[in-house]
């Protein structure tokens, strides 16, 4: 799991991505926590991304068990 600020993707984590090169990113919460802007900056490093927001962090989980196997990052936000 990597962090982030919710206005935009961190350096830091940009840097990770690159490094990790996952087959696609989950970011955990919704546009209240990692903004639009998040999502344009991960696609533009060449990443399809999928935004899991839910009420409840039980949802989350279940859905982020489920999400597909293989290489996958997840990113969050710094709080």
């Amino acid at each position: 799991m990597l962090l982030s600020k919710g206005s935009g993707l961190s350096e830091a984590a940009a840097e990770q991505l690159t490094a990790l090169e996952p087959q696609s990113v989950a970011l955990l919460g919704g546009e209240g926590s990692l903004s639009a802007q998040v999502i344009t900056d991960i696609e533009a490093l060449g990443y399809p991304v999928e935004r899991i927001a839910e009420t409840t962090g039980m949802r989350h989980q279940l859905q982020w068990l489920s999400f597909p196997a293989g290489r996958r990052s997840c990113l969050g936000r710094i709080w």
